[in-house]
């Protein structure tokens, strides 16, 4: 399944591909599709940012029948919650080690295009086998 998230604002410097979950925000700030429930390969790019044209790849799993793109400094509410989510994303230099907390946490982090401003995010979602 191929998607774009059109203009997508990031204020934190990063892009969350996520499941739906119990996140409330404003539709002004993310985009949502409907996606059949399961665990997906992610690969994604967006062609004009800071950088270039970046890409990468992550997991997601999905149990709601929606996924969000959004930078998650919109959805993610209050300082505890913000904080104990950074913890989690930025493991230091481990890169594996971060792959791993959030393929664990089943949401893909976009953070390679430089910084903040506005983005399309072209996304391909791999359903995995059952």
């Amino acid at each position: 399944m191929k998607i774009t998230a059109t203009e997508i604002g990031v204020d934190s410097g990063m892009i969350m591909i996520s499941d739906l979950r119990e996140y409330k925000m404003n539709p002004l700030l993310a985009m949502v599709f409907e996606v059949f429930d399961g665990e997906y390969k992610v690969n994604w790019y967006i062609n004009n940012t800071w950088n270039g044209k970046v890409k990468g790849e992550g997991h997601l799993k999905v149990c709601t029948g929606k996924i969000i793109v959004t930078d998650p400094c919109y959805v993610i509410k209050g300082d505890k919650k913000w904080d104990n989510f950074t913890k989690h994303i930025h493991t230091g230099e481990d890169y594996d080690l971060r792959e791993e907390v959030l393929e664990e946490m089943g949401i893909c982090i976009l953070d390679k295009h430089g910084g903040d401003g506005v983005f399309d995010v072209h996304i391909t979602l791999t359903k995995k086998k059952e």
